[in-house]
């Protein structure tokens, strides 16, 4: 594959997904910790509206409960895979439906709500190329779920290998010394 070899592992990826599988065992008291990452998910969703164009396919890389989902204007695009190496994350809201999940038809003055197709993946964003196709997908998008992952450039180079050749990914990571005030 793509990753590259002998790369330190920083953070193990097994203990994470059992803090991110814990984390969501007070689905309430978890909900109540969303506002964050919800507002980074609305300003990706707002950069994805600056491109004039549809979207056959997009990935939602490190989606946890669904913040992009709940952001995205869904008549911009077919269908949305949400990934994220916890399964309970990734499910934790999967019933709840949202507004800007469904778009409107208006077919003879009959309004019909329609969901866009949305796919969950349980994968590591370390692994990309075992999960999608090369040139398959039309965005990536990735919300506060890059910082956690130990080999940055290999992950961010199988998101180009994933990518069509016109295709773009949007991300929002935290760096080095943001939230610096809570250490």
């Amino acid at each position: 594959g793509i990753q590259s070899t002998g790369v330190q592992q920083i953070f193990d990826r097994n203990i994470k997904r059992i803090q991110r599988d814990n984390s969501v065992n007070n689905a309430e008291l978890s909900r109540e910790v969303d506002y964050l990452k919800d507002e980074i998910a609305e300003r990706i969703v707002d950069r994805l509206l600056d491109i004039k164009r549809r979207f056959s396919l997009v990935v939602d890389m490190g989606a946890g409960s669904g913040h992009v989902i709940k952001a995205l204007d869904m008549g911009l695009l077919d269908h949305i895979i949400q990934t994220d190496i916890s399964e309970k994350m990734l499910n934790r809201d999967k019933k709840v439906k949202y507004e800007s999940c469904l778009f409107i038809i208006l077919l003879n003055q009959l309004l019909i709500f329609q969901e866009v197709p949305t796919t969950r993946k349980v994968l590591d964003e370390e692994n990309l190329l075992e999960y999608f196709k090369k040139d398959s997908v039309d965005a990536v998008l990735s919300s506060l779920s890059l910082h956690w992952v130990n080999d940055l450039p290999g992950t961010l180079i199988q998101v180009r290998h994933i990518l069509k050749n016109d295709g773009v990914f949007i991300g929002a990571m935290f760096g080095g010394d943001t939230l610096f005030e809570l250490r």
